[in-house]
């Protein structure tokens, strides 16, 4: 049941416009952080923080401040409603209709205008704002006349009219969008010349109107507060902001309430009201609409996902003073169907606890309105003149984050479902061939996987600074004809400190995205040789190490160099280094792959084709390569329909005992597997059977047990933990 619907929630997040408004909100979350600083500092209840200010730098500090958020959240509604279109046109472009995101943009901003700004006054001071009545128009106006927009511009038939050569694509998307774009702007011109025709030439005050019209004509009774709850938590799940909007009933129902309660208390008679505007303020938006302190205070128990608990830790002291927009814009709960149950619950089941406690008598009325900043417990103090109130706070905001908490757990599950699609789609792609040069596998991906990939790309340029993250682990090689080891293939691990084992021919294709190769070859191979110097000092001093080398390093004679300083810095003589390279990098050497590959000869290296039997193999290969070994690929371990595969096995041991170069075979897991391949005259092997890879301590105590039977020294090691089979470095 829970796997369905985390499945149901990742689908629905998935939608192409809720993934716009995510995309267009992350997009402000810079204004917003910015604008909500500013904001909090204008506002602190804090006359002494003001003074010492004033003291410093003057009057300027609240000019500065003042200016900061008028070009942050004043503007907050015109970003969203660019941001949110652009992100949406981006979606919906495909190859068949090129959609300019920049010409999508302009023509939502000008229906905006069309659509909002009042037409016989001037416009209201922060009419652009996030809590204005401008929002949302905006938000309306993203949703809704974005799709229309670039559906009219895929159907107008006049659009091929304004079709041109020119070489300017931004110049010919324009042009084809006049049709569209004249259409939206006269369709904004005429619904507003409508609402006008209806009495009411602004639109915010209308849709104000609408709004509150249930609720006028009650009394602030238990119903009407949990309704005013409700309807003020379901405008903000799509980015209106709720109790703006509601204004009418803070202003007729809610703040009379308090008013009367006031003077009732000035008169020496007990108060009559248990909802009042401070009643919700103090216990019910702590934090904000929609208890986002409790979300904060949940995410930082429960959360995984790291974005969203340094988003939390920014938004945590601007929710103290009830400032909530990062979380609102920036997590977003916004339209973000996870958090949507929670979202809603939450304060009213805090409206409720807290109803309850002033009703039995446990808690005062609220006799005092208090600053909107007002944090907890000095909130709930101010408002109700007594420490119940400071209590009943803290108890809400508990229940706020119980009420949270089973959902933030909820989000870490869609969360690592989607890094888990995303990684898979970076580990097809880092296992397929590209095509075209220069051309990058993963880091260049659309949507989350490329996203993740240029993330685990910074990250490892980081693990390469330290170290600590790449390790390796050997897998031996051993001579079932002498019963001993003949050497090792040294397997690249990174273990991600957040994201656990990351593959190696991952780790490898964003090395080669963000030119980092060198460095990790580098890390590499200096590691595996100061490891096999340990075993050059206890005497194995003919067993041999394998690692694998990227293609792309053939095309870098720094390859050489490179080798040359690591045998230097290790001291590992160099016949006991063998470089493996992919039979898809053999079969297409250019001149200067086979320079590079013929001056590591010359030094003494050895040289090993790696999964070999999968592609068209050339004799020709063999002699410009001169390779000492090739690794029979461990799909060639498995049986086939008309035994296929023995007869290629058959073919490539003809050809090498021909031309004098040794076999080994990977991946053999079973006794079955042994018996076929030493029928084809095969003793070199490397597979499960024999080990699985061994951390650096357990290779040496394996290669010191050489002098006992490998079949002895496998059941020693079959106790020992077993780590998950992980992919080569090639």
């Amino acid at each position: 049941m829970f796997s369905t619907l985390v499945e149901l929630l990742e689908r629905v997040a998935e939608l192409p416009m809720l993934v716009a408004i995510r995309r267009g909100l992350a997009v402000v979350l810079p204004l917003i952080i910015a604008g909500a600083a500013a904001l909090l500092v204008l506002n602190l209840p804090a006359p002494w923080l003001h003074e010492a200010l004033t003291s410093v730098a003057g009057h300027h500090w609240r000019t500065l401040c003042e200016l900061i958020h008028r070009g942050s959240f004043s503007i907050a509604a015109l970003a969203v409603l660019i941001s949110t279109s652009a992100s949406y046109a981006k979606i919906f472009d495909s190859d068949q209709l090129r959609v300019n995101p920049m010409v999508t943009s302009v023509v939502c901003l000008s229906c905006y205008f069309v659509m909002a700004v009042p037409m016989d006054t001037p416009i209201p001071q922060g009419f652009f704002s996030l809590g204005s009545g401008g929002f949302p128009i905006a938000m309306a106006i993203a949703v809704i006349g974005t799709p229309l927009f670039l559906f009219l511009l895929r159907h107008m038939q006049f659009a091929n009219f304004f079709h041109t050569g020119v070489s300017d694509p931004d110049f010919h998307d324009a042009l084809s969008a006049v049709p569209a774009a004249t259409t939206m702007i006269l369709l904004s011109g005429l619904v507003r010349v409508f609402v006008g025709y209806m009495g009411q030439n602004n639109p915010h005050l209308l849709v104000q109107n609408i709004f509150s019209a249930p609720f006028i004509g009650n009394g602030p009774d238990l119903l009407i507060g949990v309704a005013y709850i409700l309807m003020s938590q379901i405008l903000w799940f799509f980015g209106i902001h709720g109790p703006n909007l509601l204004f009418m009933v803070e202003r007729n129902i809610l703040t009379p309430a308090s008013m009367e309660n006031i003077s009732n208390l000035a008169a020496g008679l007990a108060p009559q009201h248990i909802f009042t505007k401070p009643f919700v303020d103090a216990f019910v938006h702590i934090g904000g609409s929609g208890a986002t302190l409790a979300l904060i205070l949940a995410i930082l128990l429960r959360g995984k996902e790291v974005g969203t608990r340094r988003l939390a830790l920014v938004a945590f002291v601007p929710a103290l003073f009830n400032v909530n927009e990062i979380m609102l814009l920036g997590l977003p709960l916004v339209l973000n169907p996870a958090y949507a149950i929670p979202f809603f619950l939450a304060p009213i089941i805090q409206a409720l606890v807290a109803w309850a406690a002033t009703a039995l008598g446990l808690v005062p009325m609220t006799v005092a309105n208090i600053h909107w900043t007002a944090p907890p417990v000095l909130g709930g103090y101010a408002a109700t003149g007594s420490p119940a109130g400071a209590v009943l706070q803290l108890v809400c905001l508990g229940v706020g984050v119980l009420t949270y908490l089973p959902f933030v757990n909820l989000a870490n599950a869609i969360h690592l479902r989607r890094f888990k699609k995303s990684l898979d789609a970076l580990n097809r792609a880092a296992s397929g061939i590209t095509s075209g040069f220069g051309r990058q596998k993963c880091i260049d991906l659309p949507g989350p996987p490329g996203h993740l990939a240029r993330t685990l790309a910074l990250d490892l340029k980081n693990a390469l600074k330290t170290g600590d993250q790449i390790h390796l682990e050997y897998q031996p090689q051993v001579d079932v004809d002498r019963d001993r080891i003949i050497g090792a293939e040294a397997l690249l691990r990174w273990r991600h400190p957040l994201h656990g084992p990351i593959p190696a021919s991952l780790a490898v294709a964003l090395a080669e995205d963000a030119n980092l190769m060198d460095r990790l070859t580098r890390m590499i191979l200096l590691k595996a040789c100061n490891q096999q110097m340990v075993l050059v000092r206890k005497g194995f001093t003919d067993v041999k190490l394998s690692v694998n080398i990227s293609a792309t390093q053939f095309n870098n004679k720094e390859l050489i160099y490179l080798v040359e300083d690591v045998l230097e810095q290790s001291g590992l003589p160099p016949h006991l280094l063998q470089l493996e390279i992919t039979e898809t990098m053999a079969l297409s050497p250019d001149m200067q792959s086979v320079e590079i590959l013929g001056r590591l000869r010359d030094m003494g290296l050895l040289i090993a084709i790696d999964d070999f039997g999968m592609g068209h193999t050339s004799l020709r290969y063999f002699t410009q390569f001169a390779v000492e070994t090739v690794k029979i690929d461990r799909s060639l371990t498995q049986d086939s329909a008309n035994g296929v595969n023995d007869h290629i096995i058959g073919s490539i041991v003809h050809l090498c005992e021909a031309l004098g170069v040794q076999i080994v075979v990977e991946g053999v897991e079973t006794q079955g597997q042994l018996d076929r391949f030493r029928a084809h005259r095969c003793n070199l092997y490397q597979g499960y059977l024999f080990s699985r890879p061994l951390s650096p301590e357990n290779y040496v105590k394996y290669c010191e047990r050489e002098g006992l039977q490998i079949e002895a020294a496998v059941e020693d090691l079959e106790n020992k933990p077993v780590p998950p089979p992980l992919m080569h470095l090639q």
